[in-house]
């Protein structure tokens, strides 16, 4: 993996940096400074919490004027941060046992939610206007399977990027014999966020039934989500038979009346987090990887990132990439002209654990890419307007979560 360089010294780059609010770290792999790039960093904006503790991040986005906006549940208590010096604000509307599972800004800056709120901990979206004064619309018609999903904060549900759609797919377990049979179904419901109403329902089957184990794979997990500005939606699972797991694409049209399943690979090697995106006109873009046996007979890993446009029946290769290599993350450029891998990590040891690659997906070359911290892990990026980034991480030997800011 090449690494953009510069032939500023670091004398002239610090105080450039810290100008900009942003600490002056001397380089990402000994040699690379940290922050410029591509995509060069505009602002770090750190939170004053770290995940190794009870602290679990929800989203980031850039507000209509360009100032970071984040929620994370820090000790089951959903918190808004805004702006470059944030204070936490808890949502009190949330109640004791509030999740995250899905946000986005709205274009008048309202934080839409999607997660279980209320006493009782009922599905709910969220509203918190600018002033951080909240409004809960709770969800009814979805299956205790649902609640139970968005139950644990940690499984994530989909929502189009202006907040105005959510997305929940889970996975059902029938106890009606006496024993847990896993039925091989996905239900997947679509919900107006301005109402909480239910636009959409849709149950597919991706596997026959079998009975749950415990300590066995999982027979269907649902692994992301997204949705699309038109209302349509896709849906990662991978389905394990016989010790065999496949990749699949459930896609929903905006209609929402009848699901399409695609194989998005043949056996996935090991257990990891697939990751999906979509662009503004409804291309689905989805993370695999797969093993390969190369020419000495010794297996790798070979990461790809597939599109899939509305219609398609078959995925197109857009970025290759062998060697091993992992990602915590995709992004993919509103017009869909470019790829954002977050932590491209190689296997081989070549890589960086800091950073934000950008691919030009007509091509599926790396055109470039930014380091964000000298010591840290970075999460998935999320475009906004005029093609600036915000991107949330881990940073220093405390794993203090930032947000970090690139601009064009």
């Amino acid at each position: 993996m090449s690494v953009m360089r510069t032939a500023l010294l670091l004398r002239l780059v610090v105080p450039a940096l810290l100008l900009l609010g942003v600490p002056a770290c001397s380089s990402g792999d000994g040699g690379t400074p940290v922050g410029e790039g591509l995509l060069p960093l505009q602002q770090d904006v750190p939170l004053g919490f770290d995940e190794r503790g009870d602290g679990l991040l929800g989203g980031a986005f850039l507000d209509s004027a360009g100032s970071p906006v984040a929620i994370a549940t820090l000790r089951r208590q959903p918190t808004v941060y805004r702006g470059t010096d944030p204070q936490p604000v808890p949502i009190q509307a949330f109640g004791p046992y509030g999740t995250v599972n899905a946000a986005a800004l709205a274009p008048d800056d309202t934080l839409v939610v999607l997660g279980v709120a209320g006493d009782d901990a009922a599905v709910s979206i969220v509203r918190i206007a600018p002033d951080d004064s909240a409004q809960v619309l709770p969800v009814t018609g979805m299956s205790d399977d649902a609640r139970g999903h968005l139950m644990n904060r940690a499984n994530p549900a989909g929502m189009s990027a202006d907040g105005s759609t959510a997305v929940v797919a889970t996975t059902s377990v029938d106890y009606s014999e006496g024993y847990p049979l896993a039925t091989g179904e996905v239900q997947i419901w679509r919900v107006d966020t301005a109402t909480g109403a239910i636009t959409g329902s849709v149950t597919t089957r991706v596997a026959d039934p079998a009975a749950a184990i415990p300590g066995e794979a999982t027979l269907v997990a649902v692994r992301d989500t997204v949705v699309a500005p038109d209302g349509s939606a896709a849906v990662a699972v991978d389905v394990a038979v016989d010790d065999v797991v496949t990749g699949q694409l459930i896609r929903l049209d905006a209609g929402f009346a009848a699901a399409t399943v695609t194989q998005l690979q043949e056996a996935v090697p090991g257990e990891y987090d697939r990751h999906l995106a979509v662009d503004d006109a409804g291309t689905v873009y989805a993370t695999t990887i797969e093993e390969t046996e190369g020419e000495d007979g010794l297996s790798s890993d070979t990461l790809r990132v597939l599109a899939l446009a509305p219609g398609a029946t078959e995925p197109t290769t857009v970025v290759e990439l062998a060697g091993e290599p992992t990602t915590t993350g995709l992004a993919v450029a509103p017009d869909g002209g470019r790829a954002y891998l977050t932590d491209l990590i190689s296997g081989a040891g070549s890589g960086l654990s800091n950073e934000v690659s950008v691919f030009d997906l007509a091509s599926g070359e790396k055109v470039g890419e930014t380091v964000l911290c000298e010591d840290g892990r970075v999460k998935e990026a999320v475009p906004s307007t005029g093609g600036r980034l915000v991107v949330p991480g881990a940073c220093g030997s405390e794993g203090e979560i930032h947000l970090w800011v690139l601009g064009a």
